[in-house]
């Protein structure tokens, strides 16, 4: 058994899932003491520790349970210091590496390139409505969706498009704004997702400072663009703050666009009036594409990454299973890019 804290920290990572070992709250903690009764964790910030005892309490004391006994239990304190830099499994001091954690979590599926555009709206210049394939179960939300891009705040404002994992909400979301910012270049477009709205909310409460530099970013756009905004559930102060900025916006015919993986009427935890203002516009499902459609985007898909030796039986393999699984079907397509036989940028 691994008995220094280090190791006991590796060990419990190591036995998270993938989407736990790349949470960069988990990358911010820096083990500190472990005896049979407790393991001793320092994080930078409240907020952070709020994130892990939400996230992974569970799972940790699972492990601890296995790794030392059901007594030991895990115990987070705070440390401002720790935020400059952290320790890896081996002890050694290192840069805190949040921001690239997340950069190499981005990279590692789509590696866009650094552009302008991206770095002062937030937007992904690949994701196009001209890389955008269209099939029946989006064609009404593509067609919303390029309506609004042409005339923003008339018609559909706001606008709500919900689906499931990976059937292209975002790339939707990019393209509304690549195409206001290539059309209207005086236009003010901004595009975020909601838990970088949270964290931007939470910062600005903490430094008092900045709560007037967060609320004119999030309240002078002329196309604000949210993904994911069922994050904002159980977040109450988050909601009021999103609530009142949403006002703001919608007064001054400023369109809004957000992202979520349901309904409106099916953000239970969301205030009943924010479910109210978001379904005062247009609600657009965009719906699982058609085999024949899979395949056409698989294809892109291998194109755009510089791929052209997947084999169809395995196109075919991942359009066909998608419909029998509830994993995000593009997520099946990188993980065989992945493999050396295919990866030729390795």
């Amino acid at each position: 058994m691994r008995h220094t804290p280090n190791e006991i920290w590796s060990e419990i990572l190591e036995n998270l899932n993938d989407t736990a070992q790349q949470d960069v709250y988990l990358h911010q903690a820096v083990p500190l003491s472990v005896t049979a009764d407790a393991l001793k964790i320092a994080v930078p910030s409240a907020y952070t520790r709020a994130r892990i005892e939400e996230r992974f309490r569970t799972d940790i004391q699972r492990v601890l349970a296995t790794l030392i006994g059901a007594q030991c239990v895990l115990t987070l304190t705070i440390d401002e210091s720790v935020a400059r830099g952290s320790k890896d499994s081996n002890g050694i001091e290192t840069e805190d590496t949040s921001d690239q954690l997340l950069d190499q979590n981005e990279a590692s599926v789509s590696s866009p390139s650094t552009s302008p555009l991206k770095n002062q709206t937030g937007l992904n210049p690949r994701y196009r409505f001209d890389t955008f394939v269209v099939d029946t179960p989006n064609r009404i939300c593509h067609a919303t969706a390029l309506a609004v891009s042409e005339n923003p705040g008339r018609d559909y404002n706001p606008l709500f498009i919900y689906g499931g994992v990976g059937l292209g909400k975002t790339h939707l979301l990019h393209a509304i704004g690549n195409r206001l910012s290539a059309n209207q270049r005086a236009k003010k477009v901004l595009y975020v997702t909601s838990e970088t709205f949270m964290n931007e909310y939470v910062e600005s409460i903490v430094n008092r400072g900045s709560a007037q530099g967060f609320r004119t970013k999030y309240r002078t756009p002329d196309m604000l663009l949210i993904d994911d905004i069922q994050f904002l559930q159980r977040k109450e102060g988050t909601q009021e703050e999103f609530f009142n900025t949403f006002n703001e916006l919608h007064m001054n015919s400023n369109q809004i666009v957000m992202t979520s993986d349901r309904t409106p009427n099916n953000l239970e935890n969301l205030e009943v009036r924010l479910r109210s203002r978001f379904q005062s516009g247009m609600v657009a499902e965009i719906g699982m594409p058609q085999y024949e459609m899979r395949i056409a985007i698989l294809r892109q898909k291998c194109q755009d990454q510089g791929f052209d030796n997947l084999p169809d039986d395995v196109l075919s393999y991942i359009a066909e299973v998608v419909e029998q699984i509830s994993e995000n079907w593009k997520a099946l397509l990188c993980g065989w890019l992945r493999k050396p036989q295919y990866s030729r940028k390795i």
